[in-house]
């Protein structure tokens, strides 16, 4: 199901980063496991989840960047 909704969120915000998009089709793919499911999972994003997925990205990255220095 990972790949449909990865689709759908690609659809939904042309031109966002796909590891953002694949961060949040993997949160999505643990609950969603029919195509009925994945059309509502996908409906409910909001541009703001995207925004803040890619904070938690970014924090992540930073973090780790920090560590290893």
């Amino acid at each position: 199901m990972r790949k449909e909704i990865l689709d759908a969120l690609r659809t939904k915000f042309p031109g966002v980063s796909e590891a953002i998009l694949g961060r949040i089709a993997d949160k999505l793919s643990k609950t969603a496991t029919t195509a009925e499911q994945v059309a509502t999972a996908v409906e409910g994003v909001t541009i703001q989840q995207v925004i803040d997925s890619y904070g938690d990205s970014r924090a992540t990255e930073a973090q780790q960047t920090a560590v290893s220095n």
